[in-house]
């Protein structure tokens, strides 16, 4: 199971440093962590990743988060 959530800013931009201090990466997480929770993920455990810039294979460089779970995931990530 994945959901993406989109970290909407009003720049695109590849770095962490352009959203980290907003409050709509806190709500992201909340949300995300609400998701898990209604899913029955909390139980076994699940994995948020953020994907930036070019090295994770974008074609629009914009930060998100992926939430990852319902199933055993691969050790490459951990």
């Amino acid at each position: 199971m994945c959901f993406c959530f989109l970290a909407h800013t009003t720049t695109v931009s590849p770095t962490f440093s352009s959203v980290r201090s907003s409050p709509r990466v806190g709500r992201l997480m909340r949300r995300a962590a609400e998701i898990a929770a209604q899913r029955g993920l909390n139980e076994r455990g699940y994995r948020l990743v953020w994907n930036f810039g070019p090295d994770t294979k974008q074609r629009i460089t914009h930060p998100h988060l992926h939430l990852l779970g319902g199933t055993l995931l691969r050790e490459e990530l951990a």
